[in-house]
């Protein structure tokens, strides 16, 4: 298969799903129609049914608007609960042992200046 455009943003999703890009509408817009288009459907479904496995590794999810339009499609990404914690205080006290780390030098300065250094 070949791509019909030379920027990868707009290629790789006419690559992963075979669905032309619409350009009437902004991009992520457009691979989340792609992806949740027929061809696409068609296409992984065919693949799971041969028993194919699908694995997609990328650093960024311009090509295919967000997770959810993979779900299914891809084998690689399942959809997980998480519950996130955090310790409010502990929190507060990194935060100040970081911005005393910061300013500590502008604290002591003075302490090591010479007389003749200072105006």
């Amino acid at each position: 298969m070949n791509s019909r455009t030379l920027n990868t943003g707009f290629s790789m999703p006419y690559l992963l799903t075979s669905s032309d890009i619409d350009f009437n509408v902004s991009l992520p817009e457009s691979n989340r129609k792609t992806w949740n288009g027929e061809n696409a459907d068609i296409f992984y479904s065919s693949l799971h049914d041969e028993n194919f496995d699908v694995f997609l590794f990328s650093d960024s999810d311009e090509y295919c608007g967000d997770a959810d339009n993979m779900i299914g499609k891809i084998d690689n990404l399942k959809e997980i609960e998480y519950e996130v914690k955090t310790n409010s205080f502990k929190t507060y006290i990194s935060l100040l042992k970081l911005s005393c780390y910061k300013y500590f030098p502008y604290f002591v300065k003075g302490f090591f200046l010479s007389q003749g250094q200072m105006k």
